[in-house]
């Protein structure tokens, strides 16, 4: 167990004469999005701040310029899930939705961290197997430093090198996770913090996502039953999935095609439909078509939804995540959850740190999707009872990451950063619902 307490002990390293971290400008290492004003640059960060002459990593940042005359000094900064998630790849593909609304007022600050995308060094195996990791210790790489409390400090190195004051943090899916953990570790320099689709440290998403899937479609039954037009066009939902798992027992059917270039091809069975309906939920706007594509299932017909479903399971595989990181970070994180702890055993990977859970009084905003199948809103109220200053919405008809789809969430975020310490009151919010698919096809 490395207990917090020895690594908070390592942040005295900030005041003495160790190399301290840089950042220096550089070309971009992707494309940036057409008609956007951007710097980027390379942070020098250690490896393990337990040993700062040692190994020194490389982490990819990019600062989007505000289009304001006089842009707010509290630039914000992104971090994207996982963990093993690029935040340069999904940040780019999400542009429109995650980046370009908040650059009206302010900069926005993107990075890679470490071991992922852009980064460098980049750790990536074949697989995420047992010698995989060993081969990465027998190169020189101190594995068990890719953590959240290392990325933190990263975090906090680069708020130093910038020469910024606070910032804001927007976290979304396992961001929310580093995303406490700085609040914890580093409060003076985060002027606010919202949390997308939340991943409290020391809660065990993995281990129930099967309950949390369960009472996601409870809640849809219910929602559907007391629409008039749901109710008219799906009578009889609550068998709806069993007579879809009926279906793909009795025919051979398949979910093939391509999406921004993913190809997917996945053969619908009692092994696959659930992790495809998973999916359905996961995607921040595709409960509202889960009615349509399970009675559709039912008569042996596949509908558009789940082509959806299986880009996505495809295109987080392939682009989204680096999974030799996402197992890495997962068991250096909270290897002893039970939801975690077969896999982390398996690769030889059983660190896992003791959380801090002291309550923080920075203004939060808590963000959950009504339907989200992986970061539930359960989660997002076990967050909050250590957030004194916080807000929570639970987004009715969302699933997963509810910043990348709707106004709504936008709104709520733009509402929330022009005054932290506000109660946001008749929002948005309040007026919405589930906006059903009612196409069979």
């Amino acid at each position: 167990m490395v207990r917090l307490s020895a690594l908070v002990a390592l942040l005295a390293l900030f005041a003495t004469g160790v190399r301290s971290a840089e950042f220096q400008l550089a070309p971009c290492a992707f494309e940036p999005p057409k008609n956007t004003t951007v710097q980027c640059g390379w942070l020098d960060v250690a490896e393990c701040r337990s040993r700062p002459r040692g190994k020194r990593l490389r982490l990819h940042v990019a600062r989007y310029r505000s289009t304001a005359p006089a842009p707010r000094v509290d630039p914000i900064v992104w971090l994207v899930g996982g963990p093993g998630g690029a935040g340069h790849t999904l940040s780019t593909a999400l542009f429109d939705q995650v980046v370009r609304p908040y650059l009206a007022k302010r900069d926005f600050i993107v990075l890679d961290p470490r071991g992922v995308g852009y980064s460098r060094p980049e750790l990536q195996c074949a697989e995420a197997d047992l010698g995989c990791y060993q081969r990465l210790k027998a190169s020189g790489f101190s594995i068990e430093c890719y953590n959240s409390v290392e990325f933190a400090s990263d975090l906090e190195d680069l708020r130093r090198a910038l020469g910024v004051q606070q910032w804001n943090l927007i976290g979304e899916s396992y961001g929310t996770h580093l995303a406490l953990v700085a609040m914890r570790l580093f409060p003076a320099g985060i002027r606010s913090v919202v949390l997308d689709s939340v991943v409290p440290p020391g809660f065990d998403n993995r281990h129930e996502d099967h309950r949390w899937l369960q009472n996601a479609m409870r809640r849809l039954i219910a929602n559907c039953e007391r629409d008039t037009a749901c109710r008219k066009a799906f009578p009889g939902l609550a068998r709806a999935y069993d007579e879809a798992a009926r279906a793909v027992s009795n025919r051979s059917l398949r979910v093939t095609g391509s999406d921004h270039g993913v190809p997917y091809d996945i053969a619908l069975t009692n092994r696959s439909l659930p992790i495809l309906l998973f999916l359905l939920f996961y995607d921040s706007q595709g409960p509202a078509s889960v009615p349509a594509a399970l009675q559709s299932l039912a008569r042996g017909e596949v509908h558009r939804a789940w082509h959806k479903a299986a880009f996505l399971q495809a295109a987080i595989a392939k682009h989204l995540a680096n999974q030799t990181v996402n197992v890495l970070w997962s068991c250096n994180d909270s290897g002893t959850l039970p939801g975690f702890r077969k896999k982390c055993e398996e690769t030889g990977l059983r660190q896992a740190i003791r959380w801090p859970v002291a309550p923080s009084s920075i203004p939060t905003l808590i963000l959950a999707g009504e339907y989200d199948p992986a970061t539930p809103p359960e989660a997002a109220r076990h967050a909050s009872v250590s957030l004194t200053k916080s807000q929570l919405f639970v987004l009715p008809g969302y699933g997963h990451m509810v910043t990348a789809a709707g106004n709504c969430p936008i709104e709520l975020i733009q509402a929330f950063l022009d005054n932290p310490r506000q109660k946001l009151t008749a929002t948005c919010a309040d007026r919405l619902r589930t906006n059903w698919v009612l196409s069979r096809q």
